[in-house]
């Protein structure tokens, strides 16, 4: 595969990847959204508690479908052999970890590290998702 068709690919399966995370992360505004009427309560705390943790499970869905939308590129270019390695490769990459027990053949290598750009840029999008609805939006409800 060339450099060039590598590099396409890698930006169709990251723009695929934040589309769907994008989407996702809508979802957890909507739990927050619809929990936020319920925050007025005596209970503030539980509820924001609770909400908090299902707004990171959200965000962590989001991860594990690009995580598997990764793997299943791996698997369908044939990069990787197995389901199993084709999700630890992914999984590993997309967090920078980079271990280097899997590693792919040349032809592979530039796709490979698209999964990295891809990962960076989904967890600050993750990261800022949660900045901006837990610690800005949630507390003033309390006050």
């Amino acid at each position: 595969m060339t450099r060039n068709t590598q590099l396409m690919l890698g930006a169709l399966v990251t723009i695929i990847g934040m589309i769907l995370h994008t989407g996702i992360l809508l979802v957890g505004r909507e739990i927050l959204e619809v929990t936020a009427r319920a925050l007025e309560t005596s209970h503030f705390w539980i509820f924001w508690s609770l909400t908090t943790v299902a707004v990171v499970l959200v965000v962590l869905f989001g991860h594990i479908i690009q995580v598997t939308l990764w793997g299943c590129s791996l698997l369908w270019l044939k990069a990787i052999e197995n389901f199993d390695d084709a999700i630890y490769f992914a999984l590993v990459t997309t967090t920078t970890l980079g271990y280097g027990d899997i590693t792919l053949g040349r032809q592979y290598r530039i796709f490979g590290a698209t999964g990295a750009i891809s990962g960076l840029v989904t967890f600050a999008l993750s990261t800022a998702f949660l900045a901006e609805n837990l610690e800005y939006e949630l507390p003033p409800i309390a006050g």
